[in-house]
């Protein structure tokens, strides 16, 4: 039997070492551009377009933490959050907001879920939204890990 002289085995144990510590550490490909939709004139009661985006992002960044934002064109999922609230103190309930979240992807199929919310008071309203938006990124989260492992 013929031996692997050690000037081969060397280099060649190297380059296996070298590529799975590189490929290990490697990050997501994913990369999030998160538009938030809050109607035609982008203006909503309950939220401001400013407020609303840091929302999701933070929560976003809290349940994915190695994923980024990016406002580029280069973005290979795309959320976007529609909420539209009609307010009228002529009914019982004040607030009634619809909220639509689709989230499209060339790695996954897209996802749409939609709901309505009716609250009494604007800060019952603020926090329902808040709670169902943490809910559907949790949930996201636990898709995006699911289908990337």
């Amino acid at each position: 039997m013929r031996r692997i002289p050690l000037k081969i085995i060397f280099p060649v144990l190297l380059l296996v070492l070298l590529n799975s510590s590189i490929f290990g550490q490697q990050k997501s490909i994913y990369k999030y551009k998160v538009i938030v939709d809050l109607g035609s004139d982008y203006t909503d009661p309950l939220f401001t377009n400013f407020t609303l985006i840091d929302y999701i992002k933070e929560r976003m960044s809290q349940r994915l933490p190695e994923f980024g934002y990016t406002d580029f064109e280069d973005a290979n999922v795309v959320l976007k959050l529609t909420l539209l609230t009609q307010t009228g103190s002529d009914i019982n309930n004040n607030y009634a907001s619809a909220l639509n979240l689709l989230i499209t992807s060339p790695f996954h199929n897209p996802l749409n879920w939609n709901v309505l919310l009716i609250e009494s008071k604007e800060e019952f309203a603020k926090a329902r939204i808040r709670d169902l938006i943490d809910r559907w990124v949790l949930e996201y989260s636990a898709f995006i890990y699911k289908s990337t492992k």
